[in-house]
């Protein structure tokens, strides 16, 4: 592989007998790939989208005796098509093929994408709907007409929608915007604080039910595994219901100076040292909201592995804070961990806990509350309490 070459090769195996190993040069912003798989005897097809910031591979399930042909197209970040192949794999290919994408040539033809919609109904392509293209369009999809130059004429020609999927999720400019209603919400919390403006960060803490289906898990296996975030906080945000995690409040008692010693979501606790699970992490704003009219407001920080398959989702998404340089939850040399005093932290840890590890560490806590700290529901809704969207405060404007 020359230098010219993009280094990182991605794979599509077939039923695991064949591989395909795509490469193309650097010079090509690529953003997305477009795999389509046709196999030439029964006449199946699928389509798969996959962004290139996430790890992936394909398993496709076709015969093994039968010619399949693999085009691949290479999307940049505005969902043009600029770099293509195809390979046609034999029942006597050898396993491993090499695939380099050149540069695409655009057919002259214009599409309308209502007739194609009426040949092929959206229902019918199996588009991985997760996958968000962002396009600067009114129209809620973009149509590609793709012709497989390489089969007879019998064959129809394919189409290609892509979706702009979750249209009203936030996208990275929007998160921003929250971030700047935030930091504004706790520069008026805070102007005529003639003390201190932040509190001290004993622990992250997490509470769950004794009796909760992760809990017993835990208790059984020895992991607190992560599970999808749901629906809690702002409706638009881009990261409920796709990434998994576990949440940890950050904010002290203002007068204790402690963790709260009531709980409304369990009586199980488990508490970790700031310094034992901060450092060396990416840290990510995510959310700022509030659930009814006159509450408190609280702050959504995602915090990841760096290169996670969580990190590379938040990176393109969400708004990275420097731990040492931001307002919400910071490492200050002199004061040590910290939280603003103008609303709730909140932390979205997307890794597992293996408590036999993390027993061994100094200051890791875990017990139960006693029965009169636990008040109201004792845990959390399944689907979370979705942000009070009246509010002046954390709402973005209407465009």
């Amino acid at each position: 592989m020359n230098n010219q070459i993009i280094k990182n090769i991605h794979v599509l195996d077939i039923k695991q007998t064949h591989r395909v190993n795509v490469q193309w040069s650097k010079s090509h912003q690529v953003h997305h790939i477009w795999f389509i798989v046709y196999n030439v005897q029964t006449a199946q097809k699928a389509f798969h989208l996959f962004n290139l910031m996430e790890r992936w591979s394909l398993a496709a399930d076709y015969d093994t005796n039968a010619t399949v042909m693999v085009t691949v197209y290479g999307l940049d970040d505005s969902s043009k098509v600029v770099i293509s192949n195809s390979i046609a794999i034999f029942p006597n290919s050898k396993q491993i093929q090499d695939l380099t994408l050149h540069t695409h040539v655009e057919r002259k033809s214009v599409l309308n994408p209502e007739t194609a919609l009426q040949e092929i109904p959206p229902e019918n392509l199996p588009v991985d709907v997760n996958q968000e293209i962002h396009q600067d369009t009114q129209q809620p999809y973009t149509v590609f007409k793709i012709t497989q130059k390489s089969l007879s004429s019998k064959h129809p020609e394919s189409y290609i929608q892509i979706i702009k999927s979750n249209t009203t999720d936030y996208q990275q400019r929007d998160v921003q915007l929250l971030l700047d209603l935030a930091e504004k919400y706790r520069l008026r919390r805070t102007k005529n604080r003639h003390h201190s403006k932040s509190l001290p960060i004993p622990c992250l803490y997490r509470d769950k039910p004794s009796n909760h289906e992760k809990i017993i898990e835990a208790k059984a296996t020895g992991v607190m595994s992560k599970y999808i975030k749901d629906k809690n906080g702002d409706q638009a945000s881009s990261i409920n219901k796709k990434i998994n995690g576990l949440h940890f409040s950050a904010s002290a008692s203002k007068v204790t100076k402690q963790p709260l010693e009531i709980s409304f979501f369990g009586d199980y606790r488990i508490t970790i040292p700031p310094q034992s699970i901060l450092p060396g992490h990416n840290l990510y704003f995510a959310d700022f909201y509030c659930k009814k009219i006159r509450s408190p407001h609280y702050v959504t920080l995602v915090l990841t592995v760096p290169g996670s398959v969580e990190d590379v989702y938040c990176c393109n998404r969400l708004v990275k804070l420097d731990l040492k340089n931001n307002k919400f939850m910071y490492y200050d040399r002199r004061h040590g961990y910290r939280t603003t005093k103008a609303m709730h932290i909140e932390v979205l840890y997307t890794e597992d806990i293996d408590l036999s590890i993390w027993r061994q560490i100094p200051n890791f806590q875990e017990f139960v509350l006693p029965k009169e700290n636990v008040r109201g529901r004792g845990r959390s809704r399944i689907e979370g309490l979705p942000k009070y969207t009246a509010c002046e405060t954390c709402n973005l404007p209407l465009p």
